[in-house]
């Protein structure tokens, strides 16, 4: 979930950012990569967070990359994103890798 600066959730759905998301998942490792598009109001800084398990790749502001400051714990991160000041929106891409569970055969069922 997106939060201001001040870490408290957008107020109303106006605010809520666009989100593009591309996830490819290797089935024979398990491997995860995932790449978020999102159209940002403007605002000095961002703060999100990923699941834990996941890691941050890179994250970018108009295809410039941008310092996404680690402001949590390894097991929850949390990252802390400066956006340039000067234009009233943003195109944040945000790309990060984990790895997925496997599932246990016998609690999983097919459909068939």
């Amino acid at each position: 979930m997106l939060r201001n600066a001040a870490g408290t959730a957008f107020p109303s759905l106006a605010a809520v950012p666009e989100i593009d998301l591309s996830v490819e998942i290797n089935p024979d490792t398990n491997a995860l990569s995932a790449e978020a598009m999102l159209n940002l109001e403007a605002s000095e800084k961002r703060v999100f967070g990923l699941a834990p398990g996941l890691e941050l790749d890179s994250a970018a502001v108009y295809e410039v990359a941008a310092v996404a400051r680690n402001i949590e714990s390894v097991s929850q991160p949390r990252f802390e994103l400066m956006l340039p000041k000067q234009v009233s929106a943003h195109k944040l891409r945000i790309r990060y890798h984990g790895h997925l569970l496997k599932l246990n055969p016998e609690e999983h069922r097919a459909n068939r």
